[in-house]
């Protein structure tokens, strides 16, 4: 069986983490921050103090996920805090997307 890889799982795909992960298989439908909880991904980061660049969506992960600002008119060190972000997080996002 390949391995594929998977933000979102569900009963029918054969999405599964790596060998030698301890993981295991996905079940059901989830969201990526409810999988990652499932896990102790985020747990896992702050104990080991790494710090991850992630999207709105993980809001209140883990102080070790950092995420950008949310809102319509930001002042200029947010906008220039987000601006950072999103070119930081892109480099992952090309790497993942070049492995796909």
């Amino acid at each position: 069986m390949p391995w594929v890889y998977s933000s979102k799982c569900s009963m029918t795909s054969r999405a599964s983490f790596p060998p030698g992960t301890g993981l295991g298989r996905v079940t059901r439908s989830l969201h990526d921050l409810t999988a990652a909880r499932t896990h102790g991904i985020p747990a896992a980061l702050t104990v080991d103090d790494n710090k991850c660049w992630a999207d709105k969506a993980y809001q209140g992960a883990s102080p070790a996920v950092r995420v950008p600002f949310r809102a319509k008119n930001l002042r200029s060190w947010r906008r220039r805090h987000n601006r950072d972000h999103a070119k930081i997080r892109s480099i992952g996002e090309r790497a993942m997307a070049t492995l796909k």
